[in-house]
This record gives structure tokens, C-alpha cells and sequence, in this order.
């Protein structure tokens, strides 16, 4: 977790850095898997190669983690299901994870989304480039959906 005093030269792959022990962005993914994820894996697609998906399924709860590797946000379509559905004007995404469920939403360049969907609601976790700049924790809010 900490090597080479966080300076990131060398050897360096911590997870936190320098003497003030600040999570880097690879502390905080771990945190929001961690935190979020469990049940069964299961594989995510993407229409654009700059945004990575994946989700977990478990009984009544379905997480999905969406990263934008982007220097620009996008718009996108999350289809909880294994229906391939191609729309030009946005990003389309797809986790197999056997529900009817379609969010849609934008996420912000450099960043990363992580939805999880129980009980007619969404916990939202959002962690973006400012955040680790500001030395900030990611921030999480519920949204509802029908």
C-alpha cells in the first residue's frame, strides 16, 4: 500500500501518497468494489472504448462501476440487460445482469460513476479528477427510478 514514501518514482505503486497518506484514485476504486460489489461478476460492454463497465448481481441488488478514461464527459444509456441496442448520439452500455432496468445519465470526463440499483433506488457514488486533485473522498447521493 505504501512504497517508496509515495513520491511515485521508481517502484512506486502505492495506493497512497506522500506523508500526508493521501488515497490515490486506485485506494478509492478498491473502496467503491469493496464497498459496493458482491454476488456474481458480471461483464459490462461499451459503445465507446474510452468508457470501461462492469457490474455484480446479487439476489435484489445490482452494482455497476462505469469509468470514463475520457478528457470529455459523455452521455450514455445503461441497459441492465443482455439486449444490444446501438444509438449514435450517445454512449450505449450494457451489464447482463437479467433486469429491465435502463438508466440514463452523463459522467464527467475523468471519471468514475458507481450505481447500485435495490428497492426502486439508485446509490450513486461519483469520484472525478477534482476529487483527487482536492484530496476529496468520492461523493455519494440516491436517485430514484421507476
Amino acid at each position: 500500500m505504501f512504497e517508496n514514501d509515495g513520491n511515485r518514482k521508481g517502484t512506486d505503486f502505492s495506493s497512497i501518497d506522500g506523508a500526508n497518506m493521501t488515497p490515490r484514485p486506485t485506494y478509492r476504486h478498491r473502496q467503491m468494489i469493496a464497498k459496493n460489489f458482491k454476488g456474481i461478476y458480471v461483464e459490462g460492454k461499451s459503445s465507446l472504448s474510452d468508457i470501461i463497465t462492469f457490474g455484480s448481481a446479487d439476489r435484489n441488488k445490482i452494482s455497476v462501476m462505469i469509468i470514463n478514461r475520457a478528457n470529455k464527459p459523455a452521455s450514455f444509456t445503461l441497459y441492465l440487460n443482455k439486449i444490444v441496442v446501438s444509438d449514435n448520439t450517445e454512449t450505449t452500455l450494457n451489464i447482463d445482469a437479467n433486469s429491465s432496468i435502463v438508466h440514463t445519465g452523463t459522467i464527467e470526463a475523468l471519471a468514475t460513476h458507481t450505481y447500485v440499483f435495490k428497492n426502486n433506488e439508485i446509490v450513486r457514488t461519483v469520484y472525478i479528477n477534482q476529487h483527487f486533485i482536492n484530496e476529496k473522498a468520492p461523493e455519494e447521493s440516491k436517485l430514484k427510478y421507476l
